[in-house]
């Protein structure tokens, strides 16, 4: 239930801000438009929109970027699925003897419940490769620098 709860508030987390980001570009866009059809009324130059110059440097920082996001990622999902066993507790382990009795289980049945070691596993350690997916981006992004670099170096 907690798992559930986790990843729901995750996800609505990660859309609010992919919403914020979308709602925040398109404003800026729209208020470039907006001075651009100004200038255009007032037969004025149209503003010339400031970007940096796109270099290998920028490729570098990307492929940096993702690669350490994946790698974090994989870390903290893989932390979390190795830290989400869990180990009934005696009382839940009585509850299910109990229950088990009140079916008709032998007591060597009951005495197997109360001495199983099995353990509740949450997140599967599994999951925690799905921090590969940037990981590769951040490696693509970095194979181009180094292959763009050494374009201009020759």
């Amino acid at each position: 239930m907690q798992a559930e709860l986790f990843f729901a508030f995750v996800f609505i987390f990660v859309g609010a801000i992919v919403v914020v980001t979308l709602n925040n570009r398109f404003r800026v866009r729209e208020l470039e438009h907006k001075e651009a059809l100004a200038a255009l009324e007032k037969g004025v130059d149209l503003p010339v929109r400031q970007t940096a110059p796109w270099t290998p440097r920028a490729y570098l920082l990307h492929g940096m970027i993702w690669l350490f996001a994946g790698l974090g990622a994989m870390a903290a999902l893989i932390g979390i699925s190795a830290t989400s066993v869990r180990v009934p507790s005696m009382e839940e382990k009585l509850r299910a003897v109990s229950e088990a009795r009140s079916r008709g289980a032998t007591p060597e049945e009951a005495q197997m419940l109360l001495h199983d070691p099995h353990t509740e596993q949450g997140i599967p350690i599994g999951v925690g490769l799905l921090g590969l997916i940037p990981v590769g981006i951040g490696m693509a992004y970095l194979v181009f620098y180094w292959v763009e670099r050494k374009k201009l170096i020759s």
